[in-house]
């Protein structure tokens, strides 16, 4: 595999098992609840064992027993299919298996090269905008 796929799959596994978390978190807080919940107070109890303050704890029950942990992982959720998406979107074109442009193809078909190369020897601004931007 060339370095460029080495690294793309690398990217979507991470994509991937980040999104797979996401989900299973967010599966666990409201499907499972009352393991959740039993989870959240053994923690909430090794957090006054430890000594942190009250107040931190307060907070950090409210958070994870209110809307907000839900909320957290729903938007975990819409980055990590965002990333992946943005992954795959960002490999195809690098890699040029994904046309943007709207020129048709086919026989008779002038190549946008081969256009903007004609414009540009011509000296037409627009011809050198689509050079550059090319």
């Amino acid at each position: 595999m060339s370095p460029s796929t080495t690294s793309f799959v690398w990217q979507l596994a991470r994509d991937l098992i980040f999104c797979g978390l996401s989900v299973t978190g967010l599966w666990f807080v409201t499907r499972r609840r009352q393991a959740w919940l039993k989870f959240v107070e053994h923690d909430l109890a090794a957090d006054r064992r430890i000594g942190l303050p009250e107040s931190y704890i307060n907070f950090a029950r409210r958070f994870c027993l209110g809307r907000g942990i839900i909320v957290v992982l729903w938007i975990f959720i819409v980055l990590s299919v965002l990333f992946l998406f943005s992954t795959v979107w960002f490999h195809l074109r690098a890699t040029g298996r994904f046309n943007t442009s709207l020129e048709p193809t086919g026989v008779g078909a002038v190549s946008s090269a081969a256009r903007s190369k004609s414009q540009v020897a011509g000296g037409s601004v627009l011809g050198r905008w689509a050079a550059f931007t090319r």
